[in-house]
């Protein structure tokens, strides 16, 4: 598997990341804010639930990955 990094020279091909980065950037800071304000869990529970669900996700890949090149 080859990874290329190009630059983006078109509206077509800017138009999609731009919306990417903003909708993801828009939730991650409203999903904190929930986290830590109305959840009552504050920062420290809310980065610690954030983090364990990246991990949990990371993991999961990682075991799924894994069984595909055993077989």
């Amino acid at each position: 598997m080859t990874f290329q990094i190009r630059d983006i020279v078109t509206f077509r091909g800017k138009a999609p990341f731009w919306s990417a980065i903003l909708v993801s950037n828009t939730l991650g800071t409203s999903m904190g804010d929930f986290l830590s304000d109305s959840s009552g869990l504050g920062y420290a529970g809310g980065a610690l639930l954030v983090t364990g669900a990246l991990a949990g996700g990371a993991w999961c890949g990682d075991a799924r990955d894994t069984d595909e090149r055993v077989r």
